[in-house]
């Protein structure tokens, strides 16, 4: 019989190492269920159901299913054990958020009120308060959903539901002598949490950051407790502290916890931005969008910076000027401690940098230089020179090449060693950025990723019910890549996540896979060009999503002949996977599992009709409901924009101001000063390069002929100049 470690276990637990633990548990609980009895295997299925349904390598509604088989193991209908019963509430809790089922909502209520029944016949006061607490929380959250709709009998049940909360969390309260067990006790972290949080439902702020500070100054205890406090604490401050006066009652309760800056982040949700492909197209509005970002004291609060082709030239770009910032200023994450050093003025300067170098890089032509360079090698290392020509214009400088991906950890000032942006971002006000460029896998179609901490396929990118295709695991550098990848450069991962299908070459990576001679990587725009997926995979509750890339024009006549055709097929299909992405990301926002969602691009707000057959009357009601930004930008100018090519050559100051100033105002009109009172709307703007093109590129702006005539030549990626001579010629 296999011994159960459960101090290895209940470690790697409380490090979040839920991957591990859940790889440990599985063979002693499935594999040969003779290894454990009694006790142990109870106590194994709880540990192995809590890392599975927490495991973030896993699909998250698979393993949520998979949880509740392994609880159903003790007979989920008739067990009194707690704890069991509590784990089971969680699950269903999170089946909630995640399919916004209201069954799984109710069986999470039932579940909760059955561990509470069993805790309090033994007379367990750990097991039946944490039941109450929990099952509190799920009564509010059952009052919410009976509040969304009208009338008084909805009322009145949401009434019912939040004062059986209230009965509760009082019976919590009550308990509060035996929980800290008198002034001399040193009870642990999890007491004075529950005991805070029943305070803090009930709307004693004060008492609830009174608890808190005293158990602080009792024990410090460990991180992962601390964070669970605050996040729990958050999650009910949305459901019982609304308006800005009962707002600012929340964040005085949680102050011992975190800084007021760091609170208001929780409360907002995990930001994650998303910058498209498109070339550098796409790389200058990005720069757009994220010079408004910067002025609205937005670009603090993004944790995942997810990126493809273009969105990933520009993306490595502002994260390696936003490391050197975030390495030499502290963040001030202590509540005790001073405020950021990391001010808007140090993101605004950090963007101020990008548009310098990028706005420089793009006076040269680096594809027409790689295809020169590249023919006499019969075009073998195209792909490759380009990436180091980007290196060399953005990255590094001439004959100093720029950082390996292993380099890109960022070591934030003040900040332990084991610094993990994923652990602790949760107590900064400047949170840390995970860097994610994007790439395909032509092995097996998936979602290839490169981070500064591993590269390969993520686990959810496999879809069991419809997907048997096999999943080339990440490696990380430093531990599992062989020898020769674990220098990987920075350009070879953009060069990938830019390689254009039939304008370049693949990367190919060889010897990385047992049976696999080689992988070979593709643009990141084949499988997903909008970047989304690196969100959704992190787990991101607010997106906002840059999409600056090229989007299917309507043609009175299109083509017929193969070529043609081919690459118009080729258009659609990519057309349909950016519709079925956003129709995604909607379905998240309307079940809540996104808190928000703010999606810009370069075709924002343009018109459209409804084509009437010959011999047909026009409706009388437009069948397309009007966009909010129309008349955002002059039309001619912002149809053009759109159209430019999705290139890596040389683009005009004309044509790099345009897309930098439609990507800028496309933001600030989308975001509106709104996101979870996270954004500055009242900070004063500042003056971008690209401001001179505000005259023309506005939509009551005259636009000159000769700039509107420019702009629609820089569809073409050939002959512009000649183009422009041509009377007409800067029409399609």
């Amino acid at each position: 019989m296999q011994a159960l470690d459960r101090k290895a276990i209940k470690d790697a637990l409380d490090r979040k190492d839920f991957s591990r633990a859940r790889r440990t548990l599985r063979p002693l609980v499935l594999a040969d269920p003779t290894q454990l009895v009694g006790d142990d295997l109870t106590w194994a299925r709880q540990k192995l159901a809590l890392a599975t349904y927490k495991d973030p390598e896993l699909q998250t509604e698979d393993a949520l299913e998979e949880a509740l088989r392994l609880l159903a193991m003790e007979d989920l209908e008739t067990t009194e054990e707690a704890e069991t019963l509590n784990l089971a509430g969680a699950v269903h809790k999170r089946l909630w958020e995640v399919t916004g089922d209201q069954h799984a909502l109710r069986r999470s209520r039932a579940l909760y009120a059955r561990a509470l029944a069993a805790g309090r016949a033994r007379d367990a006061l750990d097991d039946w308060t944490y039941s109450a607490i929990n099952l509190a929380y799920v009564l509010d959250l059952m009052a919410r959903e009976e509040s969304v709709d009208e009338g008084e009998e909805y009322t009145k049940r949401a009434e019912e539901l939040r004062a059986q909360a209230d009965r509760e969390r009082e019976a919590v309260c009550a308990q509060r002598d035996r929980l800290l067990g008198g002034a001399d006790a040193s009870p642990p972290w999890w007491r004075t949490a529950t005991l805070a949080e029943a305070c803090f439902g009930l709307g004693q702020s004060e008492k609830t950051r009174d608890l808190l500070r005293e158990g602080l100054a009792r024990a410090t205890p460990p991180d992962w407790e601390r964070e669970s406090t605050a996040r729990q604490l958050v999650a009910l401050a949305q459901l019982r502290y609304l308006g800005e006066d009962a707002r600012e009652q929340a964040m005085d309760a949680l102050s011992p916890l975190l800084t007021e800056g760091a609170a208001r982040a929780l409360l907002a949700g995990k930001v994650g931005l998303a910058l498209s492909g498109g070339g550098f197209r796409a790389a200058l509005f990005h720069a757009g969008v994220l010079a408004r970002l910067a002025e609205l004291d937005l670009l603090r609060h993004v944790e995942v910076l997810s990126c493809v082709s273009g969105g990933s030239i520009l993306g490595a770009l502002y994260y390696l000027e936003l490391r050197k910032e975030l390495e030499a200023r502290p963040d001030g994450t202590s509540p005790e401690g001073g405020g950021s050093e990391m001010t808007r003025h140090r993101y605004i300067e950090v963007v101020r940098r990008v548009h310098e170098r990028l706005e420089t890089a793009l006076r040269r032509d680096i594809r027409t230089a790689a295809m020169l360079r590249s023919l006499p090698r019969l075009l073998s290392d195209r792909t490759l020179l380009t990436g180091r020509l980007i290196d060399e214009a953005l990255y590094g400088g001439p004959g100093r090449p720029g950082p390996l991906m292993r380099e890109l950890r960022i070591q934030p000032a003040g900040e332990a060693a084991d610094f993990n942006p994923k652990l602790h971002n949760w107590r900064r006000e400047a949170k840390v950025p995970i860097l994610i460029l994007n790439a395909t896998t032509l092995n097996t179609g998936h979602n290839w990723q490169f981070t500064a901490s591993w590269m390969g396929e993520a686990p959810t990118c496999i879809e069991p019910a419809i997907d048997a295709s096999e999943r080339l695991r990440r490696l990380y550098y430093e531990t599992d890549a062989p020898a020769p990848h674990r220098d990987m450069p920075l350009s070879t991962a953009v060069a990938a996540s830019a390689a254009v299908p039939g304008l370049f070459r693949p990367i190919t990576l060889a010897k990385l896979y047992q049976g696999r001679p080689v992988v070979r990587l593709s643009d990141g725009g084949v499988h997903d060009n909008q970047g989304v997926f690196g969100l959704m995979e992190q787990d991101c509750s607010v997106m906002l999503v840059s999409d600056g890339s090229g989007q299917l024009p309507a043609r009175a006549s299109p083509p017929f002949l193969a070529v043609g055709v081919l690459q118009r097929s080729t258009n659609i299909l990519m057309d349909a996977v950016r519709r079925n992405a956003y129709r995604i990301l909607a379905l998240r926002r309307r079940t809540r599992r996104l808190r928000d969602l703010r999606y810009v691009h370069l075709k924002m707000g343009l018109p459209t009709e409804d084509v009437t057959w010959l011999g047909g009357a026009k409706t009388l009601g437009d069948a397309i409901p009007e966009t909010r930004a129309r008349a955002v930008l002059n039309e001619r100018a912002q149809r053009a924009l759109a159209a430019i090519r999705t290139d890596l050559d040389n683009f005009s100051a004309n044509e790099c101001h345009g897309l930098m100033y439609a990507g800028y105002r496309l933001t600030e009109y989308n975001l509106d000063g709104r996101l979870f009172a996270l954004a500055r709307p009242d900070a004063p703007r500042v003056e971008w390069s690209f401001g001179q093109a505000a005259d023309w590129m506005r939509d009551k702006g005259s636009l000159p002929e000769d700039i509107a005539r420019e702009l629609e030549c820089g569809q073409y990626r050939f002959f512009r100049r000649v183009r422009l001579r041509w009377p007409g010629g800067s029409r399609a």
